[in-house]
Formats: C-alpha cells, structure tokens, sequence
C-alpha cells in the first residue's frame, strides 16, 4: 500500500488551504464542508455586536433625557456626603460649632491640629488656649525652638479656615473667632535658586504682599519675625513690620527669637506677648502656650538635648555671659517670675471654679433644705389645727361624760383618733431625717401623748391616765375617766 503525501491529500479532500507547516509535510486546510458555517458565525458575530451598540445608544438616549434630574441627584448626593463627611470628621475629633462674629475677639479653648492629633491620639496631644480681647490685634508668641510656636499658628490658621467654611472645629465650646476677608500666611522656607530669593528676600517679599493686601478685617501670621538677617537690622524690620500693620488694625500673630519684638509686645498699645512653656527641671518642652509671658529661645539647652556635644555647648554658655549688656539674665529671672505669676494665676482659676461649684451645691441644698422646713411648716400647722378640733370635741364629751350627760359613740370617737394619726404622720414625713427626735413627750389637753420619739404610743412621757382608751397601731387617745 502506497502511502500519499499533503499534496496529494488536498486534492482528494477539498477546500482552502490556510497554512502549512515548515516542512512542507502538513497543510492546515478549512474544508469547503464548513466555510459556510463560518461565514454565518461571522455574521452572526457582527449582528451581535451592532446589537450591543444599539442596546447602549437606546439606554444612553433615556439617561441623557434625564440628564437634568440625575445631576441634581448627584449634586444632592455630594452634598449628604459632605454632610456625613463633616459629622463623622466632628465625631472622630470631638469638635465644637464656634462663635463667629463680624469684628469681635479671639478666643480659642483647648484647641488641637488634627494632623497632630491623628499622629499622637488625643492623650498625647498637648491642647492650645489662646485669647486676644476686642482691642487686642497682636500675639507675640516667644519661647524656647522645638517648643511648638508655629503649630500655634497653623493650628489658628486652620481652625479659622475650617470655621469660616461651616466646619466645626476642634476645640471646647465657648470658641470665638471673628469673620476674616483674608488670612495670610508666611510659614516656612521659601527659598529659590530659580527666582534669586534667598531665605530672608523670600520673606521680606511675603511680608510686603501681607502690608500691601491686608485689611482691618485680615489674619496674618508670621513665623520667626525678623530672622534670616543681621539680628539688629531683623529685630527692627520686624518691630516696623508690627508697627505698620497695628496702624491698619489686622489681627497678628508672630513667632520670634528677637529680645526688641519681645520688648515690643510689652509696650505697644493691643499687642500682647505669649510663650511655649520650658520645663527647667526636665529640659523639655511641655507645649503650653501662657499669655503674658515673653520667653527665653533656651537654644543651648535645647541643642545639648538634640545631643550636641557638651564641648560645644560649654563653649557657647561661655561666650554668651560674656556677651551682650548684662540685661539677659535680669529678663531671664523676669521672665521666670512671669511665669510663677502665671501659673499661680491659673490655680487660683481653678481654685475659684471649685469654690463657684461648692458654692452652687451649697445654694441648690439650702434650697432644698428651706423648701423642705415650709413643707413641714405646713403640714405642723395642719396637723395642729385639726389635732385641736378633734381634742376640743374629745374633750367636750369627756366633760360630758363626767357629768353622766351623753358620750361619744366609740366608733366615732375611733375615726377621731384614726384621722389625727393619719395627720400627724403625714407632718412627721416631712420631717428631715435628722430633725424627728424631740427634747420631750407632748402632751394636748391632758388626752394624747406624743412620745419623745415622735411617735405617740402607750406609756410615752410616764404613766397614762386611768379612764377608757381607745387604741390603733401603737397609738392611744384616753377618752376620760
């Protein structure tokens, strides 16, 4: 049996040869058999696909027809996602609505950044309190570098953004800040090779924007006022910068390292000076911000504590005690003693806010104490009125009695005495506690006896007088002879 190659092969079996292998051996062949059916497959495939494009031509006719209902729904939907947002934003950094007014004063209590907050939770948060009055426009925030100086102005920066855009903000309730038309900033280092700016250029053309745009109505914010520069020709570029801008009337808040800036926020009219508190003892900062208070930079301190050598660092204590006018250690203990001053200020707030609120809880229980002796008043005046009547008509027909004319009936007689018990616990309920014992029995009339526990009950201040007794739970009325 001869066998036949492809060649041969295609001749028998009919159709169109697609491809052959390298050889030559194997030709790849579609027989004529199923060309049709392909050709329908195809067909079938293009009608599939004009189907789809026609189905999605039709569905995207209807939306563009309600083109105008869904971007109102999309508005309304970014607006609740806002909205739950800004709830969930409040939740999460227990924020409160603050008080915005058109030209009122500052006032922020227990303030927190919420990058911050996020990085070190709400424990390790150290909170900001700040307060500039109606005619105080300028802080002049001092103190010790790593101390927190410029997260107090980012974190108002911030917060008066956040407030003026409806956001609560977070901080205690009770928050205060004015309505500003501007907030300017110069924070950081704004240097640039591209545009010739060195550090100190890079600021003078911040601050020349902010003197140029700012209003009475402006926050500005000025990190490390004067720095960059000689510290003489600084101090003063920054005491006019101030000067200039409290004749505008802007709100200002500065950080500075310059003793005349501190000097300035002593003695000029609305400025205030503050400082980032600096533990002495542990040589750390503690992020507290005290009003009133100009601080020392501490910037050997706190290079010894950033592990400068103490070769250094010596060599530097050295070389300034013998620099300067001698003036640095007399504001140092001054300033020292601002802080004690302050410090025993706000115990003596604390202090007095515990006296408020013993006060208050002694007021509310003397209160209640004089409500409850009216009620008791009351109810004695009740019972001794009634108690007299039933006595008086005891005593008529026990006077009655004796003369052998007519008597009182016992059961009413009983009533009598059941509806004097009924009165006089009602006054004895509402006697204080501590107030039921009394120096004594009473005795009405020679016919009842109240015991000296209060209660009236047999044998109660001596022996009973003889004659008919008429008795119910404890109490006992003698009814005569």
């Amino acid at each position: 049996m001869s066998c036949l190659s492809a060649r041969d092969l295609k001749k028998v079996l009919q159709g169109v040869i697609l491809d052959q292998s390298a050889s030559g051996a194997t030709l790849y062949v579609e027989p004529t058999l199923i060309q049709g059916r392909n050709d329908r497959l195809a067909e079938l495939r293009a009608a599939e696909v004009a189907e789809v494009y026609r189905i999605l031509a039709r569905l995207t006719a209807k939306v563009f027809s309600e083109k105008e209902r869904l971007a109102a729904l999309v508005g309304w939907l970014a607006g609740l996602d806002a909205v739950r947002a800004v709830a969930l934003f409040s939740e999460d950094f227990d924020c409160s609505e603050p008080f915005l007014e058109e030209d009122g004063g500052l006032c922020l209590l227990n303030a927190r950044h919420p990058i911050l907050e996020r990085q070190k939770g709400q424990t390790g948060t150290v909170p900001l309190s700040l307060k500039l009055g109606q005619d105080e426009r300028q802080l002049v925030i001092t103190g010790a570098n790593t101390g927190g100086k410029t997260i107090a102005l980012k974190t108002l920066g911030l917060l008066s953004l956040m407030a003026q855009s409806g956001f609560p903000i977070p901080a205690f309730e009770g928050s205060r800040l004015p309505l500003f038309d501007q907030i300017f900033a110069d924070i950081g280092d704004e240097q640039s090779i591209a545009q010739s700016l060195s550090t100190f250029s890079a600021h003078l053309q911040n601050q020349v924007e902010i003197l140029q745009g700012s209003t009475r109505r402006s926050l500005v914010l000025i990190d490390e006022l004067g720095a960059g520069t000689d510290p003489t020709e600084g101090a003063a570029l920054g005491v006019a910068v101030l000067e200039t801008l409290a004749e505008k009337g802007v709100h200002v808040i500065v950080t500075t390292h310059h003793d005349a800036i501190k000097a300035y926020g002593y003695e000029a009219q609305g400025a205030v000076n503050a400082s980032v508190e600096f533990d002495e003892k542990t040589l750390r900062p503690t992020y507290r911000l005290l009003a009133g208070v100009a601080g020392t930079s501490n910037a050997i301190t706190v290079a010894e504590r950033l592990g400068m050598p103490s070769r250094v660092t010596g060599r530097a204590r050295v070389l300034e005690e013998g620099s300067g006018d001698g003036s640095r250690p007399l504001i140092q203990r001054l300033e020292a003693k601002l802080t004690d001053l302050q410090r025993e200020k706000e115990e003596l707030a604390q202090a007095r806010e515990v006296l408020g609120r013993d006060r208050e809880a002694l007021t509310q229980e003397t209160k209640h104490l004089v409500e409850r002796r009216q009620k008791f008043s009351r109810r004695t005046e009740e019972f001794m009125r009634e108690a007299r009547q039933h006595l008086r008509v005891l005593d008529r027909y026990s006077r009655r009695a004796e003369r052998g004319e007519e008597t009182l009936p016992a059961g009413e007689a009983r009533e009598m005495v059941w509806s004097l018990e009924r009165v006089g616990e009602e006054a004895l309920a509402a006697i204080p506690e501590s107030e039921r014992q009394v120096s004594g029995p009473i005795r009405v009339g020679g016919r009842v006896v109240l015991g000296g526990d209060g209660v009236a009950r047999q044998g109660a201040g001596g022996p009973e007088p003889e004659g008919r007794m008429v008795h119910r739970d404890g109490w006992k009325a003698h009814l005569g002879p």
